[in-house]
């Protein structure tokens, strides 16, 4: 991260100065004036997701009871295609935008006390568990933003911020292969299951661009994208077995926080 922002503020940097150098007065001659473009970028994000069992029923294994949290962090690339719409009066630039993302993001951790992070004990209460018991996936296959935003020309060099909405495909699921007392694995797959949801939230964005030619500018940016979302159902009984598990998950997936770095070409016209 401390290398993307140095390039940022490199490129920023950089491009200020060369702008009251050369063209402080002049703009980039109408490029941003009412200016339609399409643009494909390249990027990295980083997520941090919460977990909640809401379902307020007692479990019979003490792996992830109601009510109780945890954390589960997911990472990828994400290839996006985006349109928007610009105007310039004098320096000051204003913009519409919306952008698709296609993504291979995905995270992955064990609940409490299937060897996660938190607790690596593998018995509990004389239950023993076997290294797949609540094995947590969590997938954002697409993800689309629109808002608006504001910037200033330089001259060879436009900064913006910005803002929106974002709607995001999110799936969950869950991996459920008890152990029993004895340490036998009893892999009936019950409380195993998945779900998916599309959530409604917001994004933040920031970027730099400059031109390369009178209609085709490359640049760098920084999105943040934040939902609050619940009602995944989860895992329940399976192959006839009535268990301790026999209430299915409901998980509430509470504060996504995604923050994306890209490249980025436009093309204007």
């Amino acid at each position: 991260m401390k290398t993307t922002m140095g390039l940022l503020g490199l490129l920023v940097l950089s491009g200020t100065l060369a702008g009251q150098a050369t063209a402080a007065d002049q703009g980039t001659g109408g490029l941003y004036t009412g200016s339609s473009y399409v643009g494909v970028s390249l990027g990295y994000s980083t997520v941090v997701t919460d977990l909640l069992r809401t379902d307020g029923t007692l479990d019979g294994y003490p792996d992830f009871a109601p009510d109780e949290g945890m954390s589960m962090d997911a990472e990828g690339y994400a290839l996006g295609a985006e349109v928007g719409q610009d105007w310039s009066q004098d320096h000051v630039v204003f913009g519409l935008f919306a952008d698709l993302l296609l993504s291979n993001i995905q995270g992955q951790r064990f609940s409490r006390y299937g060897y996660s992070d938190v607790d690596t004990t593998p018995c509990v209460m004389g239950l023993c568990r076997n290294r797949d018991d609540d094995y947590f996936t969590l997938k954002n296959p697409a993800l689309i933003n629109a808002g608006a935003r504001i910037g200033y020309d330089f001259g060879n060099l436009m900064v913006s911020v910005g803002g929106g909405l974002s709607v995001g495909q999110l799936e969950l699921a869950v991996v459920d292969d008890n152990s029993d007392s004895n340490g036998g694995v009893n892999d009936n797959g019950y409380g195993s299951g998945s779900d998916q949801k599309y959530a409604v939230g917001y994004n933040l964005k920031a970027g730099a661009e400059v031109p390369l030619t009178d209609s085709i500018t490359v640049g760098m940016s920084y999105e943040y994208v934040h939902f609050d979302i619940d009602g995944f159902k989860l895992g329940g009984p399976s192959n006839g077995y009535v268990t301790y598990d026999d209430v299915e998950y409901v998980v509430g997936l509470f504060e996504y926080r995604a923050s994306r770095f890209a490249i980025d070409t436009k093309y204007r016209f």
